[in-house]
């Protein structure tokens, strides 16, 4: 079988860390032996763009075809993108124009790109705004479509009767399967009318063999956060609980610089000595650095999932989250780690100080117990098992009621 995975989030060597969960389910479908590339739409621009430096200069910067961990990823140029403003904005009021947009901007490239890797099936991570180009593309070369939905925020927002429930559901029922994250994004596109839905868990990168903690009295007590600097993270929250705690001899670790509003904080907290930050990680140091980490600790809110909180179990580190969170439904508070509420400073300082006053035995057994969940439940090599069996029991699906007819009624 042959899989083009459609997707924006990619990496690339600008930008090592985006989208790796894309690469790493992809790696999983091809050992599986279904080969499988990756197919990112980036905007066309002249050269002379790059001047303005920043995001543009990245994106002109990024291969036209590379690879990455060995998966084959391709950059599509067209006129077309499809930044958070237009996502979060303008694709809930009016989702069938910005798809149908992105059809006519992205069809000529895009579509040639896949005629030359002849896809059996389409991995399409959101039904904005590939759904109308897939649907399209899958009536004429006959190829099955699985959607993967993975934003909370996205999903839980659509009110019933609006244009993006009528677009869900015309989508969506066109699609062999609609893949979601969590048991209650999975109950809202069924309650939206969408077919099919399955809930299916990413799967999680993880290391054979992590290296090894300093012993108790070699470090400060370590809390390792990884995360955009969205608000919606809770790195503000995160400081505020770590400033509240008052934890002698601990540091708090943040990868990637800071905004300028976050070293602010900081500062304003009198926490520049105890706040250090690293650069953008490769997943690899990383997963390195969540190992040598006493606590991992993100406190977002909305989360469809939170694979960083899996990541860090599976390299045997505990982790601190809010119960708004998908991954917060399947470890336990006081066994993994520490489910605490949403936007609850207090409560974070208060789980932040039972970390830290656990015997490092105790600790390092939580981590354990983390590990082997994730090793039982969340590897890639599950989740690309999930989707291969569903194209597969998909592949002689029958004629929806009413004949071709009402087959090209789903799909139009």
């Amino acid at each position: 079988m042959r899989i083009a995975m459609l997707t924006f989030a990619v990496p690339w060597e600008e930008r090592p860390t985006n989208g790796l969960y894309n690469i790493a389910q992809a790696r999983a479908l091809t050992s599986l032996g279904a080969t499988t590339e990756v197919f990112s739409v980036a905007p066309k621009l002249p050269r002379v763009f790059g001047k303005l430096g920043g995001a543009v200069q990245r994106q002109l910067a990024r291969p036209d075809t590379y690879e990455f961990e060995g998966v084959r990823v391709h950059t599509v140029r067209a006129p077309a993108a499809f930044p958070k403003q237009i996502r979060e904005r303008i694709a809930p009021l009016w989702p069938d124009a910005v798809s149908r947009t992105f059809r006519h901007l992205t069809n000529g490239p895009l579509a040639a790109a896949l005629d030359r890797f002849t896809p059996d099936a389409l991995l399409v991570h959101g039904m904005q705004p590939w759904g109308d180009f897939v649907t399209d593309y899958a009536r004429k070369h006959g190829t099955r479509i699985v959607f993967i939905e993975h934003s909370q925020g996205d999903v839980m927002s659509i009110t019933d009767g609006s244009a993006m429930h009528r677009f869900v559901e015309r989508i969506g029922s066109s699609a062999d399967s609609t893949f979601a994250v969590n048991a209650q994004m999975s109950e809202r596109l069924e309650q939206l009318d969408v077919p099919r839905v399955l809930q299916v868990t990413n799967g999680v990168n993880t290391l054979a063999d992590p290296p090894r903690r300093e012993t108790a009295g070699e470090k400060p007590f370590r809390v390792l956060c990884a995360g955009a600097y969205y608000a919606r993270k809770g790195h503000r929250e995160l400081l505020d609980g770590f400033a509240r705690a008052g934890l002698v001899d601990a540091e708090l670790v943040l990868v990637g610089e800071p905004p300028r509003s976050i070293r602010q904080e900081i500062s304003l907290r009198g926490l520049s000595d105890r706040v250090r930050w690293l650069p953008l990680l490769p997943n690899e140091a990383l997963l390195e650095e969540m190992a040598r980490a006493d606590l991992f600790a993100l406190p977002s809110w909305s989360e469809a999932f939170g694979l960083v909180f899996m990541e860090s179990l599976g390299v045997g580190t505990p982790v601190l989250m809010t119960h708004d969170c998908g991954a917060a439904r399947h470890i336990r508070h006081g066994e993994h780690g520490w489910i605490v509420p949403p936007r609850d400073p207090g409560a974070i300082a208060l789980a932040l100080q039972a970390a830290f006053r656990m015997p490092t035995e105790e600790l390092r057994a939580m981590g354990q117990t983390g590990r082997r969940l994730v090793h039982q439940r969340f590897t890639w090599q599950q989740n690309a098992e999930v989707v291969l069996r569903t194209l597969g029991e998909r592949r002689e699906r029958p004629m929806p009621m009413g004949g071709p007819q009402r087959a090209e009624a789903l799909a139009s």
